[in-house]
């Protein structure tokens, strides 16, 4: 049976949620989004889509109304969840491609967000397979408000993406053709961070060329587990890394990975959000 993708509006759907993100993240009852809550985005103008199959509820994707200066309006899509066992199954890519159709359909070209740029998976999900762009990093976003299994004991570093609803690559991806990477080779010497011997390092002398690529780990969740000082040192370079790039006017255009390494693409275009 196929998955259907719409807005979610009663109580028991919305209920549902809570289910779902104690499943996908292990979030206790202080982390989580109430249902009253998002009644209340709803009733503002936000959106909850839900991925409904055979009648079940197996994933969400929340959004509210952000605003940019006095007059440039965007969704802000906060949480998209699926069930453990509906993972990998590209069940998130229909909820974001729903959520493309339902923004354009109320007037918005412009959805954002924020993720963890140490999670490989999500990096190349939100790069690579939905043509995102990061443009800017925080820091620390949600302080240690968020105590679930894949925050716990780290800092909330996170990019923010801007995902261009009309923007040729994403329009082709929303036409259901394969994704492309944007570079097939990555010169050793355009690595502003890279690996040696597992631990993270910056090059001294790092190129200027338009394109710059920061290496990540390819399994930090188990390497939180099995050496948490060096998952540490990891977020700490990958943060100075990735500081020291927007400043210099890179944003963040893809994601790409290779026997057991992966790495971010970033490109030069001088318009940086921290430039």
């Amino acid at each position: 049976m196929p998955i259907e993708y719409r807005e979610l509006h009663t109580v028991p759907e919305l209920d549902r949620t809570i289910d779902i993100q104690m499943a996908a993240w292990g979030r206790d009852d202080r982390s989580a989004i109430a249902v009253h809550m998002l009644q209340a985005i709803i009733h503002a103008g936000g959106m909850v889509i839900g991925a409904i199959l055979d009648g079940e509820v197996i994933g969400y994707g929340l959004a509210v109304i952000g605003r940019k200066g006095a007059d440039q309006y965007y969704l802000w899509s906060h949480q998209t969840a699926v069930l453990p066992q509906y993972q990998r199954q590209k069940v998130g890519l229909g909820i974001k491609l729903a959520q493309r159709k339902w923004a354009l359909a109320h007037g918005y070209d412009t959805i954002g967000w924020t993720f963890d740029p140490l999670q490989h998976k999500n990096s190349r999900f939100n790069l690579h397979a939905l043509g995102a762009v990061g443009e800017a990093f925080i820091p620390n976003f949600y302080g240690d408000a968020l105590q679930d299994n894949l925050n716990r004991g780290m800092r909330t570093n996170r990019l923010e993406v801007m995902w261009h609803l009309n923007n040729p690559r994403v329009v082709a991806i929303a036409n259901g053709e394969t994704p492309q990477h944007i570079l097939t080779t990555y010169p050793p010497s355009d690595f502003l961070l890279y690996s040696h011997h597992a631990e993270p390092l910056i090059a001294q002398n790092p190129s200027q060329n338009v394109y710059r690529f920061i290496e990540i780990p390819y399994d930090i969740n188990t390497l939180k587990q099995t050496d948490k000082p060096r998952a540490i040192r990891w977020q700490d370079t990958v943060e100075e890394a990735l500081t020291r790039s927007f400043a210099e006017g890179y944003v963040v255009v893809d994601c790409d990975s290779d026997g057991g390494r992966c790495w971010l693409v970033l490109n030069r275009i001088n318009t940086g959000k921290n430039e």
